[in-house]
């Protein structure tokens, strides 16, 4: 005999789980005339959400079944908190480092770039989390140049932690390495400054960074100078009279 198959937005929802095994729940239910949310509740996603956490919350917390439950109850994936930064649950999400929810939320359509008060995005928040969640967000397009009000882009925040992956996932983004927040720092000097407070290998990984980051940068910085000279009219040469 045939198994119900679940609805087709479960299965979406948990593509990782085998539709015949949504069949041998439904089928189990059946004599109960139990719904989809008693299929929920069997993988661990609360059907009532009163008692539950926010979305924030969870997607602060790491709660991956409670956001996956406000998500399909209609909840705005960008909502924002009422206090502190006005962070949305992707920049809970990508500050605690949960890249299954930032996946999800950005699945659900949720802004990829949001900012918090302080100007910064989810890309600011990855600088020191994994290579992949920070991949992933600039696969949504976040934003690789935005600056928060203290001048800061991703690529300083990254090279700041002296995180090398990260950097070069930016700059092949074609983050700029030549910028500098205010005060003058770069990229480049950020990473010297993560350097002089680590030793043995991390220090030298630092070191590198540094290296790499400052040659980018005169690279670009003698591109844009070749360019503008380029550019530039080419004085007018004055006719000679004939004899």
């Amino acid at each position: 005999m045939l198994l119900d198959a679940p609805s087709p937005a479960l299965i979406k929802t948990f593509a990782c789980c085998p539709a015949v095994e949504w069949g041998r729940l439904r089928a189990a239910h059946r004599c109960l005339q139990a719904g989809d949310e008693v299929l929920l509740g069997e993988l661990g996603l609360p059907s009532n959400l009163e008692s539950q956490p926010s979305l924030n919350e969870a997607a602060q917390e790491g709660l991956l079944h409670v956001v996956l439950a406000r998500l399909r109850s209609g909840e705005d994936p960008d909502q924002r908190e009422e206090q502190q930064h006005r962070y949305t649950p992707l920049l809970r999400a990508a500050y605690g480092g949960h890249r299954p929810i930032v996946h999800q939320l950005l699945r659900a359509r949720a802004s990829a770039n949001a900012r918090d008060r302080l100007g910064f995005c989810a890309l600011h928040f990855v600088a020191n989390q994994s290579a992949g969640l920070a991949e992933e967000l600039i696969s949504a397009r976040c934003d690789v140049v935005a600056r928060g009000l203290s001048g800061f882009m991703p690529l300083h925040s990254a090279a700041r932690m002296g995180r090398g992956d990260i950097c070069r996932l930016l700059m092949e983004a074609r983050a700029p390495v030549h910028a500098a927040v205010p005060g003058g720092a770069t990229p480049a000097s950020m990473a010297q400054r993560a350097a002089a407070g680590r030793c043995g290998a991390e220090r030298e990984a630092c070191e590198a960074l540094a290296r790499t980051l400052a040659a980018r940068a005169l690279e670009a910085n003698e591109g844009a100078a070749a360019s503008t000279a380029g550019d530039a009219p080419k004085p007018a040469v004055s006719e000679q009279p004939v004899d």
